[in-house]
């Protein structure tokens, strides 16, 4: 089966209305967002500090360990930030500035564990979880976790994304719009894997997509508990894990880390590259539909087109 001979949008009756990228925001070259690099009068090592931290609307990219966090790993964060704000339409510029955002750095999940945090963890689980009055939300990056360094690659981009899907978007029409790719993404695997399956050679294909990882305690068969720093968000975190991937993929290609909770038919494991959201393959056939160039992955990218790519 050639897979870019499947058009979803006819053959799944999905749309995202619109979904042409938004031209009233071109040539806008700058950010209206407030990016903060720190906070004044704020101790990390105070859990007890979290409330009286004075911040203001916007997004805060703060260095939580500057002991063991370099000014260039915090500085590559920022960077991306400013680029991810730049390059997004006024609407979710704008919803992103209604908004106090924090996205930390610290060295890694062990710091924020519940059972044994370290000064600088506890703050952060604090802040995420009765700073309420303080702040909307807040994501990590770790920068010693499992031997990664999440500052080298496009993992902030994922994380923004996850930002915007659990605390803004269901105030928006970006995030509505969200939900509708997210659900043609889900839709479309099946679709795709059957098209596959119906073929006399069968190639090998995504099969499905695990959603529990990211259930955050939401999804009722699933057993995973909440993750502690997105407790409170109350949220299913898939819409923005998904969306956040297709993003960094789209934006630095194979330095992305693919969605473990893609399965592969066969057992073979995802190939990291391709044409993404395309309808004309560049790969080889038996790598096609087990690849970025799978057609699932089409509404994600025309919703990531309209209002995160409207002015790159």
């Amino acid at each position: 089966m050639r897979a870019g001979s499947i058009s979803l949008a006819l053959a799944l009756g999905l749309a995202i209305t619109g979904c042409g990228e938004d031209k009233s925001n071109s040539g806008n070259t700058a950010t209206t967002v407030n990016i903060y690099q720190s906070i004044d009068n704020c101790e990390f090592t105070s859990a007890q500090d979290v409330n009286n931290c004075p911040f203001n609307k916007g997004i805060y990219v703060l260095n939580f360990d500057p002991s063991n966090i370099s000014a260039s790993e915090h500085q590559a964060v920022v960077t991306r930030v400013t680029n991810m704000m730049t390059w997004a339409s006024r609407d979710v510029q704008n919803a992103f500035n209604a908004k106090t955002l924090v996205l930390g750095v610290i060295p890694s999940q062990n710091d924020v564990d519940p059972s044994s945090p370290t000064p600088a963890g506890e703050f952060v689980v604090n802040l995420a979880l009765n700073g309420k009055s303080v702040v909307n939300g807040v994501e990590l990056l770790f920068t010693q976790d499992g031997g990664i360094n999440e500052t080298n690659g496009p993992t902030t981009y994922q994380k923004m994304m996850q930002l915007f899907d659990y605390y803004i978007d269901d105030q928006t029409l970006a995030g509505d719009e969200l939900d509708t790719a997210y659900v043609a993404f889900n839709i479309a695997i099946p679709f795709v894997a059957a098209q596959a399956n119906a073929q006399s050679v069968v190639l090998p294909h995504i099969s499905s997509y695990d959603y529990c990882p990211y259930s955050n305690g939401q999804i009722p068969s699933c057993t995973n508990d909440p993750d502690p720093i997105h407790e409170a968000s109350g949220v299913d975190m898939n819409p923005g894990a998904v969306a956040g991937t297709v993003y960094e993929y789209m934006v630095e290609g194979s330095k992305t880390s693919p969605l473990g909770e893609l399965q592969i038919n066969d057992g073979s494991k995802f190939i990291n590259k391709g044409a993404v959201g395309t309808d004309d393959p560049t790969l080889l056939p038996h790598e096609v539909l087990r690849s970025w160039e799978n057609p699932a992955f089409i509404p994600m990218v025309e919703y990531l087109n309209k209002h995160f790519f409207v002015n790159r």
